[in-house]
């Protein structure tokens, strides 16, 4: 392998501000909500962090590992079936719910074939703010058996001293690939066995945000390709050419850009194209079905594994709406590119501009808030908009490209659990901003066309091009039958859960997403802004919007 090749020195994309505007028209987004659960990872504005640590040159970090890799001949005398490394990134605002799986996994615990091992890293101090024991330093730990009656303060405060200690380790900065490498390569040379998985719990950001955010450390996150840089570095010097499966415990990774950032790393990948809104994994049910049959096939463990994440998660609303989860088949990916690629070719070469954007108002989106549900959202699920696209066309060769992406999509989806909300999704995010207040900036367009591994595999930059070049500034400016009539205003000035405003509008056209602003005009030339409406009417009718005065986004 030639690392110096494979481990490229980037930085992280800055962030992006956000700006404003009341216009009516199809438009664009940079914004991005981070978080594992519904947190953020760098404080209220959800932004990403600063800028990427240079890393040092990747031959003189794998100097730094014990050179006591493991061969395969050692793995397989060792009879270790399986070593599943949980790299358990807690040195923030979910350090209780990092304590609260951490229990999970121990209703369970390691057997001699199937061995579960942590690296866990707390924020420092006695306690965190939520009165949950913490310690300074990280932890690297074999989780054993402790089951528990129930779940309170108590057990979860017992449950690190529960596992069998190994190592303890200095203040860990857990946003620096070389930390991720290094325990990589540590649990794979000590527990050496026939199949490995690998599963990182955290904040996530989609392929902008990508995982992470220490707090003791500038809560700067790890890059999307960062995370590819420590995976591919400690499986080098640990030996191991990938894992059987690799899962992204955390918000919005479960998307186009992050499958080729990490399928060559992997046999299975696992993550959510949505937030997660609270429980992540259920590390008991995968446990026990690693620890009952360590035979079991990556599809097999794949589907299981998704009909455990449906069942966990069933509590709340948002969850039971809105939740979205696959398992994806990295074999897949080659004939993936194909149909992705040649999607791209049929649109820009269509002049069926109309399925195109009809497709993008009827589209299932990924990052939905429930305190602001119209907000417009920055991804779409690609199975979904192909379908769409398929069934709108007029053009042959564009329905055939969107039914063999569709198709393509649902056989790399090996599994999936959504919400009620979601159903008609494949399980696939990618990115197609559509907000009319912000649009990308040129870095973060720039950094989406060179620093992802998808770059220069396929060709979706292109269409992100035709969107923003033929497609929505064309029926922004086009004012040729495409209208907004507002035909109903009531109680907009003490709007309430139950006495809701009510606003009322036709739309004439094909239009794919309407703006407006709430407001009060102040004198001659005053305006005072209560709030921005995102709303999807998806094509020309009579629509009313019910506003409870609950939210709003000035």
């Amino acid at each position: 392998m030639n690392l110096r090749a494979v481990l490229a020195i980037i930085g992280l994309l800055s962030s992006v501000a956000v700006g404003a505007g009341a216009v009516t028209a199809v438009s664009s987004s940079a914004a991005t909500t981070f978080g594992s659960r519904v947190q953020t990872t760098a404080g209220s504005s959800g932004q990403a962090a600063g800028p990427t640590i240079p890393l040092p040159n990747p031959l003189a970090l794998l100097e730094r590992f014990e050179p006591n890799r493991a061969t395969p001949q050692a793995r397989a005398q060792a009879g270790q079936t399986w070593t599943v490394l949980v790299y358990l990134h807690a040195d923030h605002n979910l350090w209780s719910n990092a304590l609260f799986d951490l229990l999970e996994m121990q209703q369970i615990g390691s057997s001699a074939g199937v061995r579960f091992v942590v690296q866990i890293a707390p924020p420092p101090g006695s306690e965190d703010a939520k009165g949950f024991d913490s310690f300074n330093g990280g932890i690297r730990g074999l989780v054993t058996r402790n089951q528990t009656s129930g779940i309170s303060k108590a057990t979860l405060n017992a449950s690190v001293g529960k596992l069998q200690i190994l190592e303890r380790l200095g203040e860990q900065n857990s946003d620096d690939p070389r930390v991720l490498a290094e325990f990589i390569n540590w649990g794979v040379s000590r527990f050496p066995a026939q199949r490995y998985g690998l599963v990182m719990w955290d904040h996530g950001g989609a392929w902008q945000g990508g995982f992470g955010g220490d707090s003791s450390n500038g809560n700067r996150s790890m890059a999307t390709w960062e995370v590819r840089q420590g995976i591919q570095a400690g499986l080098a010097q640990s030996g191991l050419q990938r894992f059987d499966f690799f899962g992204m415990d955390t918000c919005l990774m479960g998307g186009v850009e992050l499958l080729y950032e990490y399928g060559d790393l992997t046999q299975l990948y696992i993550g959510n194209p949505e937030i997660d809104y609270g429980d992540g994994w259920d590390y008991s049910a995968v446990f026990n079905s690693l620890r009952g049959n360590p035979n079991i096939s990556n599809r097999e463990f794949a589907r299981l594994e998704a009909g455990f994440f449906d069942a966990h998660h069933q509590e709340s609303s948002s969850d039971i709406g809105y939740r979205a989860h696959a398992g994806y088949d990295t074999s897949q990916l080659e004939n993936l590119r194909g149909a992705i690629n040649a999607f791209v070719q049929a649109a820009t070469q269509s002049s069926d501009r109309d399925a195109l954007l009809s497709a993008r108002s009827k589209v299932t989106e990924y990052l939905f808030s429930a305190s602001k549900p119209n907000a417009p959202r920055p991804y779409v699920d690609i199975g979904h908009y192909a379908q769409l696209v398929a069934q709108l066309t007029k053009d042959s060769r564009l329905a055939a490209a969107g039914n063999a992406l569709s198709a393509a999509v649902a056989q790399t989806v090996i599994a999936k659990s959504l919400g009620n909300n979601l159903k008609a999704a494949y399980g696939m995010g990618i990115w197609l901003p559509n907000n009319p207040a912000v649009k990308p900036s040129a870095g973060e367009l720039g950094a989406y066309a060179t620093r992802l591994r998808m770059a220069s595999l396929l060709n979706w930059k292109a269409f992100i091009d035709l969107w923003f070049g033929n497609i929505a500034p064309s029926v922004q400016n086009n004012n040729q039958g495409v209208q907004v009539r507002v035909t109903r205003k009531v109680n907009l000035r003490e709007p309430s859960v139950r006495d809701p405003a009510v606003i009322g509008f036709e739309v004439t056209g094909n239009v794919n997403l309407v703006y407006g602003e709430l407001g009060e005009a102040v004198g001659r030339n005053g305006f005072n802004s209560y709030g921005h409406l995102y709303l999807q009417p998806g094509g020309a009718g009579q629509y009313e919007y019910p506003w409870d005065g609950q939210w709003f986004d000035v």
